[in-house]
């Protein structure tokens, strides 16, 4: 499966638990709840296999960015 057909998928999940738009999800701004919601996608993402140099460009991140996301995810 390509990552944007998960993404799409990971993305509806995250929007329904959360109960935040997709846009907002995907946006730039950084409250606590959008930032959790962007971590969930993240975290799903990696665990379905995908490396974080996929996750990056998808995501809108850098790979660093994202590889912090999923060693700090279990502490946050």
């Amino acid at each position: 499966m390509k990552i944007s057909d998960y993404l799409d998928k990971t993305l509806s999940v995250v929007v329904d638990l959360t109960g935040i738009e997709a846009e907002e999800v995907m946006g730039r701004r950084r409250t606590s709840e959008l930032v959790d919601a962007r971590w969930m996608v993240v975290k799903l993402l990696r665990d379905a296999g995908y490396y974080p140099s996929q996750i990056a460009p998808v995501m809108k991140m850098t790979r660093r960015q994202v590889q912090s996301i999923v060693a700090a995810f279990d502490v946050r």
